[in-house]
């Protein structure tokens, strides 16, 4: 997994910082001192890694769930490219999966970071955004601004999300938004706010307001 992670952060032979930082934390959890460092210069070299891959057995578990751990780090940068886009086909191919799954499985994962994205950008907004009068700190700005343009998304729509710090949206609108989508979707959102609010100064804040966001969300869904 890790050298097919590394091979589809280096696809476009562009290693940008949350790809090497996403490969490189796996390095540090499952790696010894001196594999780190052979690791290191590895993961600069996309011809060494693609050898080394060559000669690796078939990797266990479930072709999907693997793929959709491979495109999470072409998307972790906010735009994945063709180049990562053959390399996850011609890793599905070592899987048994032909390039039309491998399609139709990347556009609903897109997808579905988009959607978890936007209600993650929203709810983040709600809790940080300039409401009454407040005006976010430059920490909170920089921080929402990370997350909105982590997003494989047009810059239309960036633009969009980024005005929400300024007007954010009420909770309840985002409980009746969530509330009509089915559950799966719904249990999907919360958990990537969950994952955002795990790394953020506001976790105490946000967890209560998250609270109440299920609660309002269960009381627009008894409502219909």
């Amino acid at each position: 997994m890790l050298t097919a992670q590394g091979l589809i952060a280096l696809a476009d032979r562009v290693l940008t910082g949350a790809e090497a930082t996403r490969v490189l934390s796996l390095v540090h959890q499952h790696l010894d001192v001196e594999e780190q460092d052979q690791w290191m210069d590895l993961l600069t070299d996309l011809d060494g890694l693609s050898a080394h891959f060559d000669g690796l057995a078939t990797p266990e578990g479930p072709p999907e769930a693997i793929l959709e751990e491979l495109w999470s780090i072409a998307l972790v940068d906010g735009d994945a490219s063709m180049a990562e886009v053959r390399m996850l086909e011609r890793i599905g191919q070592t899987l048994g999966v032909d390039a039309a799954t491998v399609h139709e499985w990347r556009k609903a994962w897109t997808t579905e970071v988009i959607e978890n994205g936007d209600f993650a950008a929203r709810f983040l907004a709600t809790l940080i955004g300039a409401g009454e009068g407040a005006t976010p700190s430059e920490e909170d700005r920089a921080y929402f601004e990370k997350l909105v343009n982590g997003l494989p998304i047009s810059l239309a729509r960036r633009k969009k999300l980024l005005r929400f710090l300024e007007r954010p949206p009420t909770v309840d609108a985002l409980a009746q938004e969530l509330a009509a989508v089915p559950e799966a979707k719904q249990a999907a959102a919360i958990e990537t706010i969950e994952r955002i609010l795990e790394r953020s100064i506001h976790a105490s804040a946000g967890k209560a307001q998250l609270a109440s966001l299920r609660q309002r969300m269960a009381k627009a869904a008894a409502a219909h």
